[in-house]
């Protein structure tokens, strides 16, 4: 016999879905998304199996793809922009955020590349002590840009150039022993 459910019970598992899929678009986190989609009523460890099944539902993952597809086009976003962030990041020259004395330049002379690729920026005050013979406090500027290297890994994974290989060692081969074992029994049922 089937189980069914009552019409309310599947309006409240479409409004289980609605909710779940909002708060997956927050943070791509299938877990939390489930327990803030439950307001917290249930266990880690059922938001962590419950959450794999909904993001396998059909409509589910529809869902999430319209909904990344919707995110990206209000940032106007696409692969191209993506990979140009990447290209500024991997091909970015260090002139370009300094002068010839390599004192930094001020933000609004940085090129747009350099200036896509800071990360952060510290300010602090050096020098307080004037005893030392210099005229005035002096101000210290560290600037964090984003990884060369890791944007060249990313960009190379991308177009192929370097593919990551798996090792796998010991037994894989699951089926193989279970078919294995399965025709023992049958032959050993057979001899009854």
């Amino acid at each position: 016999m089937a189980y069914r459910r009552s019409p309310a019970q599947l309006r409240g598992a479409a409004a289980l879905r609605e909710r779940f899929v909002a708060e997956y678009l927050i943070d791509l986190n299938g877990t939390q998304a489930y327990l803030r989609a439950k307001r917290g009523t249930v266990k880690l460890t059922t938001a962590q199996v419950e959450s794999v099944k909904l993001l396998k539902e059909p409509k589910v993952a529809a869902a999430v793809k319209e909904g990344k597809a919707r995110q990206l086009a209000g940032l106007e976003m696409s692969a191209l922009t993506v990979l140009e962030l990447l290209w500024s990041a991997a091909s970015l020259n260090p002139r370009e955020m300094f002068d010839d004395n390599w004192r930094l330049l001020p933000l609004s002379k940085m090129t747009p590349a350099a200036l896509r690729t800071i990360e952060g920026i510290e300010i602090a005050r050096a020098n307080l002590d004037l005893t030392d013979g210099k005229r005035s406090p002096e101000w210290l500027h560290k600037v964090k840009t984003v990884s060369k290297s890791k944007a060249l890994e990313i960009l190379a994974k991308h177009f192929g150039l370097l593919i990551d290989k798996v090792e796998v060692s010991g037994e894989v081969d699951l089926v193989d022993r279970r078919l294995k074992s399965g025709r023992e029994r049958a032959r050993t049922l057979a001899l009854k």
